[in-house]
């Protein structure tokens, strides 16, 4: 159900072009201590938009295969946490 759940289309595309509007490497820092602060906190089904979030930036707009790595074992951190998947 969860497993598979991914952005397809993000509206907003464009902030991520210009280098001044955003740095992208703050953003996943600062979804990483989100993600794992309610992972530490047993919130973790609603951190999961976070980790989708993650990913999208990670696989679609930084193209990072080390970060898209680490996005899909955090998603499964997160649904296994919650008991979605064994």
């Amino acid at each position: 159900m969860f497993k598979d759940f991914r952005i397809n289309k993000f509206p907003v595309r464009q902030i991520f072009s210009d280098e001044d509007s955003i740095n992208l490497t703050e953003l996943l820092a600062a979804l990483e201590y989100f993600i794992f602060k309610n992972i530490y906190d047993e919130n973790d089904i609603s951190c999961l938009p976070l980790v989708t979030f993650y990913d999208y930036i990670a696989t679609d707009v930084v193209k990072n295969a080390e970060l898209s790595l680490k996005a899909k074992i955090l998603k499964g951190i997160v649904l296994a946490e919650a008991g979605l998947i064994s």
